[in-house]
């Protein structure tokens, strides 16, 4: 019970700073565990959110709403169509059997130029 505390702390700051609300951080740590549960085999795993999305979709949202529509759109709604796009990617990776890229090339101690030449 205590590891659930801490992810929770965790999954808040992640949604905070994604500049998003922090119960946006529960509702991602919630819908990964149950799409994980579903499609997976192994039960001893964390999902959520990491710090590192949560910076990249930061820089995406002020970006986006820098520009000349940004008005237009809110954080909550630029974040979940990131979501939405990079679930796209990941399952046409899926779909075309290219899982061997990232099993071959993406290791935390593999620099980025080290992957693509």
């Amino acid at each position: 019970m205590s590891d659930q505390r801490v992810l929770l702390l965790i999954y808040f700051s992640d949604a905070r700073v994604a500049t998003l609300p922090p119960e946006y951080g529960l509702y991602s740590s919630c819908i990964g565990a149950f799409v994980y549960s579903i499609f997976s085999t192994s039960k001893d795993v964390s999902i959520g959110p990491v710090i590192s999305a949560s910076l990249e979709v930061a820089i995406i949202i002020k970006n986006v709403q820098s520009g000349p529509l940004g008005h237009k759109y809110e954080a909550h709604e630029i974040a979940t169509a990131v979501g939405f796009l990079v679930g796209l990617v990941i399952f046409g990776i899926g779909l075309l059997r290219l899982g061997w890229i990232v099993s071959e090339h993406a290791s935390p101690n593999t620099p980025l130029t080290q992957m693509f030449p």
